[in-house]
């Protein structure tokens, strides 16, 4: 039985019954059966369920017409762009890749611009009416002057969809709001408004509005200079070793910081119980009481054990997700979780803690 959804499609606006928009198109290489977490509602609330989409990566988000007239006309030149890349991301080539692509350079860009639409929801159409002509007239080249699409090829081949989101680096003040998806062998940033972000990082990434110098009918040889990087659970964090959430649920231990996947925030969650969570937010160390030397592990370095000396007991004092103050006792293992998740946000992992920890962070150029 086809399921049957109902909303406002992202493009044309019309209410009416949606389709299935495969983020990316299905031709390339977006057939096989996934899973889908919630990133956040994980990292926030332990939610481990997901969707499981069985047509490959994508939602219901277009009517039938917008979705056969984009498929038909930008579907195949993207499927072509992406095995020619295909090929180089098999190659395990690293840094900054230039290599030749012939390819139809506005067809793909209008592709990729479909798939945002999908991916950011029908606001982003109806604040920007010219989006929606850019993709409904084949030979259109005008596009929203504050808007920018930043391209990368994978080093780890994961899939993401992420919507719209803003965020900030406390550390460095730089700012960003836009949306990310991701199908191997690239990933796509889109960046809402360019006066309200600034993240640095943005500047390496292939800019792919370069490809509204070329006509619908341009099939031409390109030199691309994509940096090959990580994808990973938050946007615009390419660091390697981040997991991804499948692994984290599979392996995590009693607690996890924000910091191990990306958010730079002051939060830490902890199986205080089976099933049972706390958040903390803020977390200060105000009394240690005792010590004890037991092995620990991380997700962060996989692999690894050493016995780490840690206090017996600490009390500290925190936030909840709402910003009421609240205190929080540990004692035995709770309590050396609790420390471990602290000293990750405070940039320490338990191996720069013993000698033996100290010589495989060396040995192995941990950072």
């Amino acid at each position: 039985m086809t399921k049957k959804v109902h909303g406002i499609c992202c493009i044309c606006g019309q209410e009416t019954e949606l389709t299935f928009e495969h983020i990316p198109p299905r031709a390339a290489f977006n057939h096989f059966s996934l899973k889908l977490y919630d990133f956040w509602g994980y990292l926030l609330s332990n939610r481990t369920r997901y969707n499981q989409l069985q047509k490959g990566a994508g939602m219901y988000s277009l009517c039938e017409r917008c979705n056969n007239l984009t498929g038909e006309w930008y579907g195949a030149a993207y499927a072509e762009f992406a095995v020619q890349g295909m090929r180089y991301y098999k190659h395990k080539a690293q840094g900054l890749l230039s290599v030749p692509y012939t390819i139809y350079p506005l067809r793909v860009l209008k592709q990729v611009v479909s798939c945002f639409a999908s991916a950011n929801g029908p606001f982003w159409c109806q604040e920007h009416p010219s989006i929606k002509e850019f993709l409904l007239n084949p030979e259109e080249r005008r596009f929203p002057s504050n808007i920018d699409i930043r391209m990368y090829m994978q080093s780890n081949g994961r899939s993401k969809i992420d919507k719209v989101s803003g965020q900030m680096n406390p550390f460095t003040g730089e700012k960003f709001v836009g949306s990310e998806f991701a199908y191997p062998p690239f990933g796509f940033i889109c960046v809402i408004d360019r006066k309200m972000t600034s993240y640095r990082v943005l500047n390496e990434l292939y800019p792919l509005l370069e490809f509204l110098k070329y006509g619908y009918n341009d099939r031409v040889q390109l030199y691309l200079k994509l940096p090959r990087k990580p994808c990973n659970p938050t946007i615009l964090d390419f660091r390697k070793g981040v997991p991804d959430v499948a692994t984290m649920i599979e392996k995590k231990g009693v607690g996890i910081s924000a910091v191990q996947v990306g958010v730079l925030r002051r939060a830490i969650v902890i199986e205080i119980e089976p099933e049972e969570y706390l958040e903390i937010i803020n977390p200060e160390i105000v009394k240690t009481k005792g010590k004890v030397t037991n092995s620990e592990g991380c997700l962060s370095i996989p692999g690894f054990y050493c016995d780490v000396p840690r206090p017996r007991y600490v009390k500290i004092v925190a936030q909840d997700r709402h910003g009421k103050p609240f205190e929080f006792e540990a004692e035995d293992y709770i309590a050396r979780c609790v420390c471990h998740e602290i000293d990750h946000l405070n940039g320490i992992l338990f191996v720069d803690l013993t000698e033996e920890g100290r010589e495989y962070k060396k040995e192995h150029g941990v950072v």
